[in-house]
C-alpha cells in the first residue's frame, strides 16, 4: 500500500496460504485491501490479514484484464467498469525508462510523449456474465482513447472470467468520424503539442512559426537523423464502420536549418527525400505483435512556397484490413538529417462519395501545386506560369516523359458518354514545337489515354489532338467514349499522357473528363471555342 500498489493479487490453487483460522479446500486468492480489488468479490469469504496489509478470499478465481490505450493526453482518462451492483475507476499507468535513448532534451519531459509506449489500465475481476466497462474524460463523459488493446491473461484457476465478458463501449456520435485528425492545426493549446506523439527527437509545440503567424509542431533536434517521426494514432472506431470510404490526407511541411542560418528549404520531390506521410497498423499476434506500414502520400509539386510551407498530400480507402487492426497511426516522417521539420494544417477528412460530373482533380491547377498528379515516365513535373487562360494562370509541366491521374472509384456509370479534352503545349529544348495529330513519327502529337483494369483486364479509350496544333497556342486534345462495365467496376480508372515523342517536355492545362451532354455555350463563353465546335459537331451539347 505505501509503495502504492492498488491491484496486487495471488491465486492461491490450494489454499495452502490461508490464515489459520480459516479452514476451507481449493481455490483462493490474496488480494489487495482496495475498493477495486474487493468490489466485485463475495466479502463474507474474505479475511483480512492486517499485519500483512492483504485479505485472504476464500472460494475465489480471479483474473487480470489490460487494456493498453494511446498515450497522448489520457493521462487523467479513468475506466470504469461495472456489474450489477457496483462500479469501479482505476487510474491508468506508464512506463518509461529514462535512458539515453530518447534524452533529446533534459528540460523536456517524455512522458505520454512516445508512440512506441501504450498507457495501459488493467482490472481485477470474478467471473461475471458479462460486466460493462467505459473510458471517462476528465470531466467524466464517455470517451475513446484512440485504440484499444485488449488482452486477457492467462487462465490460473477453475471458475475464471471468460474471454470477452466485459462489453466495452464503444458507440460514436454522428459526425465524430467525418474527420479523423485532433489538433491538427496545433491550436488547441499555447503550451502542449496536445494528442501528437514522436518516434524519435522529440516534437515540440512552436508559436506563431505556423502558417498565417499560427502555430505549428516541430522535432526537437537533428541526432537521428532521417528517422524522426510524428505521430498521431487514429480512432480505432471509425475505421471499423468506415471501410470502404475514401480519405483525403493533407499536411502541411517546412524544412528550416534552425542550427545554422534559418534559411527555408525547397525540397524537389523528384530529385531529393521529402517528408512523407505513411499509415502505420499494428496485429497483436499471441505475445507478439505484427507491425507494418504503407506509404499514404508525398509532397506535391507547387510553383512557390506558402510561406515557406509546401503541401504533403494523399488519399486512402479504409480497407478490412486497417479496420481489423488493433492500432493505427498517421505519421509523418521527416526523410532528412540536415533540416528541422515544421508541420501545420494537418487533416485526414472523409470525402463526400456524392460523385460530380467533372472527374479529373486539379485539372485546371488553380491549387498552385501538383496535387493528385505524379510522373508516369516523365524525369520530373513542375507547375509552370502561364498557363492556357494567361499570365497568371497555372500549368502542368513533365520533362521527358508523361504525367498520370489516377480517378476515383464508382462515379464511370455503363453505358454513359463521357468527353475528354485538355490543352497542351509540346516543347523541344525548351522551344515550343508545332505536330501532326495524324503522323507516327518525330512529328506526331501528344494522347490521352483513359484505362479502366480490372481482374488484370483493361478497357482503353483514347484522345487525340484536332485541328492544326502549332508552335504558337495551346493546341487541344479531344475524344468521347462510351463507358462499359470494367469501367463501371474498374479497380483502377488511370488517365495519363500518351503518344509523346521521345525527350519532348509537355505542358498541359484544363484537363477534364465530363459526361455528356455539355453546355457547349458555357465552353464558349470560357474561350474554349475549339472543342464547342467540335462538340457541336458530335452532337453532344445540351
Amino acid at each position: 500500500e505505501e509503495a502504492g500498489v492498488t491491484d496486487m493479487f495471488v491465486i492461491d490453487s490450494d489454499s495452502s496460504l490461508k490464515p489459520s483460522k480459516v479452514s476451507f479446500e481449493g481455490t483462493s486468492s490474496l488480494i489487495g485491501r482496495t475498493k477495486e480489488m474487493s468490489a466485485f468479490i463475495d466479502n463474507s469469504k474474505c479475511t483480512d490479514v492486517d499485519e500483512h496489509c492483504y485479505r485472504y478470499c476464500t472460494d475465489t478465481c480471479l483474473r487480470r484484464v489490460t487494456y493498453l490505450v494511446d498515450p497522448a493526453d489520457t493521462e487523467n482518462y479513468k475506466l470504469q467498469v461495472c456489474d450489477s451492483n457496483d462500479c469501479i475507476e482505476v487510474d491508468g499507468k506508464y512506463y518509461y525508462e529514462d535512458d539515453d535513448t530518447y534524452q533529446y532534451n533534459p528540460t523536456n519531459n517524455l512522458k505520454n510523449t512516445i508512440s512506441l509506449k501504450s498507457r495501459y489500465f488493467a482490472v481485477t475481476l470474478p467471473k461475471r456474465e458479462a460486466y460493462s466497462a467505459v473510458f471517462l474524460d476528465e470531466n467524466k463523459n464517455p470517451t475513446w482513447p484512440s485504440y484499444v488493446e485488449t488482452k486477457y491473461e492467462k487462465i490460473q484457476c477453475a471458475g475464471a472470467l471468460m474471454d470477452d465478458s466485459i462489453i466495452l463501449n464503444d458507440s460514436v456520435l454522428p459526425g465524430e468520424c467525418d474527420s479523423l485528425i485532433k489538433n491538427g492545426d496545433a491550436q488547441d493549446s499555447n503550451e502542449h503539442h496536445k494528442f501528437w506523439l514522436h518516434r524519435s527527437d522529440g516534437i515540440q509545440l512552436k508559436r506563431g512559426e505556423g502558417i498565417g503567424g499560427s502555430n505549428a509542431f516541430s522535432d526537437v533536434t537533428l541526432t537521428t537523423g532521417s528517422r524522426v517521426t510524428f505521430v498521431q494514432y487514429l480512432d480505432t472506431r471509425c475505421l471499423d464502420l468506415q471501410v470502404g470510404s475514401l480519405y483525403e490526407v493533407k499536411a502541411w511541411a517546412k524544412l528550416q536549418d534552425d542550427d545554422g542560418d534559418g534559411s527555408i528549404h525547397r525540397c524537389d520531390i523528384d530529385t531529393e527525400n521529402c517528408p512523407e506521410l505513411r499509415i502505420t497498423t499494428r496485429y497483436p499476434s499471441g505475445d507478439d505483435v505484427i507491425q507494418s506500414s504503407f506509404l499514404l502520400g508525398e509532397a506535391v509539386r507547387y510553383a512557390e512556397l506558402s510561406e515557406g510551407y509546401f503541401l504533403i498530400h494523399g488519399e486512402v480507402t479504409i480497407t478490412p484490413e486497417m479496420a481489423s487492426a488493433s492500432a493505427v497511426q498517421l505519421n509523418i516522417k521527416r526523410n532528412r538529417r540536415d533540416f528541422h521539420m515544421y508541420i501545420d494544417d494537418v487533416s485526414m477528412k472523409r470525402v463526400d462519395p456524392k460523385c460530380n460530373d467533372e472527374l479529373i482533380q486539379n485539372g485546371d491547377f488553380e491549387t498552385m501545386d501538383s496535387r493528385y498528379w505524379d510522373r508516369l515516365d516523365a524525369r520530373s513535373l513542375d507547375i509552370v506560369i502561364p498557363g492556357a487562360s494567361g499570365s497568371d494562370d497555372r500549368a502542368l509541366k513533365s520533362y521527358g516523359g508523361s504525367a498520370k491521374q489516377l480517378v476515383r472509384l464508382g462515379c464511370i456509370q455503363k453505358g454513359q458518354r463521357y468527353m475528354i479534352t485538355s490543352k497542351f503545349q509540346l516543347l523541344q529544348n525548351e522551344k515550343n514545337r508545332s505536330c501532326d495529330p495524324n503522323a507516327t513519327g518525330n512529328t506526331k502529337c501528344p494522347q490521352i489515354l483513359f484505362r479502366a483494369k480490372l481482374n488484370g483486364q483493361f478497357s482503353l479509350f483514347r484522345a487525340k489532338a484536332i485541328g492544326s496544333p502549332s508552335d504558337k497556342d495551346w493546341n487541344v486534345i479531344y475524344g468521347t467514349f462510351t463507358a462499359d462495365s470494367r469501367s463501371e467496376n474498374a479497380e483502377e480508372l488511370r488517365l495519363q499522357y500518351d503518344n509523346l515523342n521521345g525527350g519532348a517536355d509537355l505542358i498541359v492545362d484544363d484537363v477534364s473528363i465530363r459526361k455528356i451532354p455539355i453546355d457547349c455555350k458555357e465552353l464558349e463563353e470560357n474561350g474554349d471555342d475549339e472543342i464547342a465546335e467540335r462538340a457541336k459537331q458530335d452532337g453532344i451539347c445540351k
